[in-house]
């Protein structure tokens, strides 16, 4: 986010409940029409690392 925000109207966090993964939703009202923007950051982690393998190129 820009120092000061931006120009969305509304800008709230939803977290899903069975992931755990919070998405940022943001509203931006235009000329005739209203835009959605749906954003979401996540990392990775090895679950099973016994499933993993070491790729030689």
């Amino acid at each position: 986010m820009p120092k000061g925000g931006d120009t969305a109207d509304d800008v709230m966090n939803v977290t899903d409940p069975v992931s755990g993964i919070t998405f940022q939703i943001a509203l931006y009202r235009q000329y005739r029409q209203v835009r959605y923007e749906v954003g979401v950051a996540w990392g990775v982690a090895s679950v099973q690392p016994e499933h993993s393998t070491i790729i030689m190129g």
